[in-house]
C-alpha cells in the first residue's frame, strides 16, 4: 500500500502549494484515500479529508478550498462514490461544515439531490450546521427544500429548527438565516 501520509499532512497543514509539488512527484496521488483518526478507523478520499480538517479546526475555509482546487486541477472527481451509506463528497462538505468547498462542488454540477445518512440531503445539513450561503445555492440548484429524511422524518428546516433548539457543531448564529432561506423560522 502507497505512503499516503504526505498528503494528509499537506492537507492537514493547510498547504496547497506542498500538495501541488507532491501530486507533481506522483499524480497517482490524487486519488489517494487518506486514513485517520483512532486506530485508523477513518479512510476518506483527499478531497473529503480537505472538509474534515475544516470541521477539526485545523485549517480555514480559505485554505480547505485552495487545497480542494489544488485537488480538482490535477484530477479529483467531485461524483467520486466512496461510503456505504451514501454521502457524496457534496453532503460530506456540508455536514463538515465546509461551506467554500461544497460552494464550489455546486457550481462543478454535483448531485443536490443526493441522499445520504440518514437519507439527509446537503440541504439538511446545511441548515443543521448553518452555511447559509451553501444552503442559498443548493436552492438555487434545484435541492428539495421539503424532503423528508428517512431517520428523523424531518424537512432540512426541522434540521434547522433542531440544530438552534439542541445545538450543532457548525455556526449556530447562522441557523435562524437558513431557516428563514427555507422560508420558516427557528422559533416557530
Amino acid at each position: 500500500m502507497k505512503d499516503h501520509q504526505p498528503i494528509k499532512d499537506a492537507i492537514e497543514s493547510g498547504s496547497a502549494e506542498r500538495l501541488e509539488e507532491l501530486l507533481k512527484d506522483d499524480p497517482t496521488l490524487v486519488k489517494a484515500h487518506i486514513v485517520w483518526g483512532p486506530n485508523g478507523k477513518n479512510i476518506c478520499p483527499a478531497l473529503h479529508y480537505c472538509c474534515d480538517v475544516v470541521f477539526r479546526k485545523l485549517c480555514t475555509q480559505g485554505q480547505a478550498l485552495a487545497l480542494a482546487e489544488t485537488l480538482l486541477e490535477n484530477g479529483a472527481d467531485i461524483h467520486e462514490s466512496f461510503a456505504k451509506s451514501g454521502d457524496t463528497l457534496l453532503i460530506s462538505a456540508a455536514s463538515l461544515g465546509a461551506e467554500l468547498i461544497g460552494l464550489r462542488f455546486v457550481e462543478l454540477g454535483a448531485d443536490v439531490h443526493a441522499q445520504g445518512l440518514f437519507g439527509a440531503t446537503a440541504l439538511h445539513w446545511s441548515a443543521f450546521m448553518g452555511l447559509p450561503k451553501l444552503a442559498a445555492a443548493l436552492i438555487e440548484a434545484g435541492a428539495p427544500t421539503d424532503l423528508v429524511d428517512k431517520n428523523y422524518g424531518s424537512t432540512p428546516l426541522q434540521w434547522a429548527k433542531h440544530a438552534w433548539t439542541e445545538g450543532c457543531n457548525g455556526f449556530h448564529d447562522k441557523v435562524p438565516e437558513c431557516a428563514k432561506l427555507l422560508g420558516g423560522s427557528v422559533e416557530e
